[in-house]
């Protein structure tokens, strides 16, 4: 290559190129040329094995140059390296504008719009639009980068559909646990009192929206409630109870049944005991009735 190089040299220049300078000053010319074409012949065939065994060996062993083969590619890395260090986002210090750390924040991939925020949320969540506008806006302000936004609101999720789903099992075994409690102090009267409750709701609150909201509020089966709306239904008199079922004195419990109607045949004056009086048929009834409550076949 360099005998190749030497011959253009000299072609280009031509021999009277070289006396063109005078003389021995002309040839000294030529020769200097010729010296500096070898020169750099010489830096291109540069064997960059052996240039690295010439470094200190702090330098040599160095993982950085594990991928260097050739002083070229020597060359590029370090014009990469100063690219790189010369485009490095400066953090804005303690004394930067809000606007200072928007900037920051554009440059670090922050989206220039809210529409931009792409974000996955997890199978099944369907969130509030209101609220995930909001959340973006926020999230823009504060440099909050999309993946980290959907990690953030993945997490967020999937955390409030565990800690749903362990109120909701809590929710059903407490329930279950009241109603059993219920069941246990009512008896076999039981239903009774059941049915009696529904009717003293239905008639204590007659329009069906309110009912509905005290349902959907789950307060309609709130054993308080229920042995609220048995005892509200004490207070009916009985003609409150026709049409609904055989009206048998809006569900009393055996002991409640068999002391109504020990009182009632204890009492001189009930028209039970008067023969004559227009109810005394009633009262019988009435009271063949509390029997079967307190002594059910």
């Amino acid at each position: 290559m360099l005998s190749f190089r030497r011959y253009r040299l000299q072609n280009f220049l031509g021999d009277e190129g070289g006396d063109a300078g005078g003389g021995a000053g002309g040839d000294k010319g030529g020769d200097a040329a010729a010296e500096a074409a070898a020169e750099t012949a010489k830096t291109a065939d540069v064997d960059w094995t052996a240039l690295r065994q010439a470094l200190p060996e702090d330098l040599r062993d160095d993982k950085s140059l594990l991928t260097i083969n050739s002083v070229e590619g020597l060359a590029k890395s370090f014009v990469h390296s100063q690219r790189a260090i010369g485009s490095k986002v400066s953090v804005p210090d303690k004394h930067a504008t809000p606007e200072d750390w928007q900037v920051f924040f554009n440059k670090a991939g922050n989206p220039e719009k809210l529409e931009d925020y792409k974000l996955n949320l997890p199978e099944g969540v369907e969130a509030d639009e209101g609220f995930m506008t909001s959340i973006k806006e926020e999230a823009h302000k504060a440099g909050v980068l999309p993946w980290q936004m959907e990690k953030i609101l993945g997490n967020y999720y999937a955390y409030a559909d565990k800690m749903l789903g362990a109120q909701s099992t809590d929710n059903q075994a407490k329930m279950e646990e009241d109603l059993n409690g219920l069941k246990k102090e009512w008896g076999e009267s039981y239903e009774d009192k059941q049915r009696a409750s529904n009717i003293a709701f239905k008639e204590l609150l007659p329009d069906p929206a309110h009912r509905q909201r005290l349902i959907d509020d789950g307060l309609a089966n709130h054993p308080s409630v229920a042995r609220l709306l048995a005892n509200a239904s004490k207070m009916f008199s009985e003609d409150k109870f026709i049409g609904h079922g055989d009206g048998k004195l809006g569900g009393l419990s055996p002991a409640e049944a068999l002391a109504k109607a020990n009182d009632i045949q204890g009492n001189n004056e009930h028209p039970y005991r008067d023969t004559k009086h227009p109810g005394h048929k009633a009262a019988q009834e009435e009271v063949q009735n509390l029997y079967k409550i307190a002594y059910p076949e």
